[in-house]
């Protein structure tokens, strides 16, 4: 008998255990799961978020563009989207939320079930309080989105913009930016020069 155990929770839902699984399956052994803690599952039957569909993403990708694209990909499946996220990330991904999502709810919870288990519900009325705080959050944070991708604002605004240019090249903020507006990638590259003239 041979055990896989995890000191993350559930094994294999963050560790590449799958790996293990696919070579017992190959040798025709049968495999007995033990369901361990899932932050997944216990976030989200806390959020309020619709239950009857959802999709866990993990961790995603540390390329901003990616990062964005990611989020815009699946929001027009219209489900509950659950992710891990990391304390420094978590400024980043509440203020780029509410640019295009104006609808959209965000649960933010962190070491649920334990001594210092934390909730935070984050929409477009407190959403600039949390920008403007430092979290001091530590441990395991899990995030349940509600993009609620209806109806997009897709224009974005010169203070957005003028925040992208100081990282990145205007063809690289209108690449990206073009890919989640109404403005073409053209449109956006003409605004970005004229602000940075």
């Amino acid at each position: 008998m041979v055990a896989l155990v995890s000191d993350a929770g559930t094994p294999l839902l963050s560790d590449p255990g799958y790996k293990l699984v696919q070579e017992v399956i190959k040798s025709k052994f049968q495999i007995f799961p033990i369901p361990g803690p899932s932050a997944i599952t216990t976030a989200l039957t806390i959020s309020g978020a619709k239950t009857d569909s959802f999709l866990f993403l993990g961790f995603l990708s540390k390329n901003k563009n990616k990062y964005l694209q990611t989020l815009q990909k699946y929001s027009d499946l219209k489900v509950t989207l659950i992710i891990f996220e990391t304390t420094k990330r978590l400024k980043y991904l509440i203020s780029n939320i509410f640019i295009e999502y104006k609808k959209a709810k965000i649960m933010v919870t962190r070491e649920l079930t334990k001594v210092h288990e934390e909730v935070i519900h984050v929409d477009i009325t407190n959403f600039e309080k949390y920008i403007k705080s430092d979290f001091n959050f530590k441990g395991e944070i899990t995030i349940v989105l509600e993009l609620n991708n209806d109806k997009k604002e897709k224009i974005f605004s010169n203070s957005y913009l003028l925040k992208e240019l100081k990282k990145l090249k205007p063809s690289q903020v209108a690449s990206m930016l073009a890919k989640s507006s109404n403005q073409s990638r053209d449109e956006i590259y003409k605004r970005c020069i004229a602000l940075i003239k």
